[in-house]
């Protein structure tokens, strides 16, 4: 995994430091991936002393050659890629060196692992039982498993009464029969809502603005009249409207032979819930019962 920048070959800083060792490129790079990586890896821009610099970039040559060219890389009043830190008197005031900008050009998981290395770090209290611990999630707050457990539990015991009865916000308890101790009985409960029933559809009925009905030989009668407007009715409860009633219904009476066929298929569709309309004269409307049933044919031969 490349731990540099698209574009370090051509940086000045680079160049510069290339010039100062006097080694090949792939060397000096993997001098400073080593060196990056290490960082990355701990979330902490601090290396240690010059020593210890030039052993995470594992540098075979002379010591402190390395650490110098890294600190002066930079030119004259700008920084390297690694600086000095203060030192407040760890390892016996010895200076102690970090990668420089660190964070301002590392990957973010380097920033997070940083702030979970710092809550690690910080010593927490536990509430179930006072002792110091540490931890690198943000909202722990107990030691261990046990803790956590136990503090559920407590308070789990805060919501009931030794009687087993439920606690209140107020500080009331119910009984154990389920009755509330408070004086006041609790609110009515809110009526039932009122059942939603559905208005009738009128009757459907032709008002002749949409033409007359061309009725077949024989089909003018008061049964197919009947029939027709009990057809469309069953179409408007459906939604199936029709845009010109007259049209459709002459298209209708066209396909049956009969005005018997034609009202017998407006009353299966209708039973059925069907939508359109056929002959349906080979089969019985919904809930008549069967005929008898049909003797076997017999051949001569």
């Amino acid at each position: 995994m490349t731990m540099a920048r698209p574009g370090l070959d051509r940086h000045p800083k680079f160049r510069n430091l290339l010039r100062l060792l006097g080694e090949p490129r792939p060397h000096v790079r993997g001098y400073l991936e080593c060196l990056w990586e290490a960082a990355y890896e701990n979330g902490d821009p601090i290396i240690g002393n010059a020593a210890m610099v030039e052993a995470t970039c594992e540098y075979p040559g002379e010591p402190g050659r390395l650490v110098q060219a890294l600190l002066t890389c930079g030119g004259d009043g700008f920084f390297g890629f690694i600086e000095g830190v203060h030192t407040d008197g760890v390892l016996g005031g010895e200076v102690r060196y970090q990668v420089h900008d660190l964070f301002d050009h590392a990957p973010d998981y380097v920033a997070h692992r940083r702030h979970r290395e710092t809550e690690r770090k910080r010593e927490k209290v536990c509430e179930n039982c006072g002792a110091a611990y540490h931890s690198s999630e943000r909202h722990a707050k107990y030691c261990s498993p046990s803790c956590r457990t136990m503090a559920y539990r407590k308070g789990r015991e805060k919501l009931t009464g030794r009687d087993g009865g439920l606690r209140h916000r107020d500080g009331q308890l119910t009984h154990c029969d389920g009755q509330l101790t408070e004086v006041d009985e609790p609110p009515a409960p809110a009526p039932a809502p009122a059942l939603n029933k559905e208005t009738p559809l009128p009757p459907f009925s032709f008002d002749g603005q949409n033409g007359e009905i061309c009725y077949p030989a024989g089909f003018d009668t008061p049964k197919v009249r009947t029939a027709i407007a009990r057809w469309f009715s069953h179409l408007a409860k459906r939604g199936k409207c029709p845009l010109d009633p007259a049209q459709q219904a002459t298209a209708c009476l066209r396909l049956f032979s009969t005005p018997e066929a034609f009202c017998h298929s407006v009353d299966f569709a209708e039973a059925h819930q069907y939508v359109t309309l056929k002959d349906y004269s080979d089969r019985k409307p919904k809930g008549q019962p069967p005929g008898p049933p049909e003797e076997p044919k017999r051949y001569v031969g």
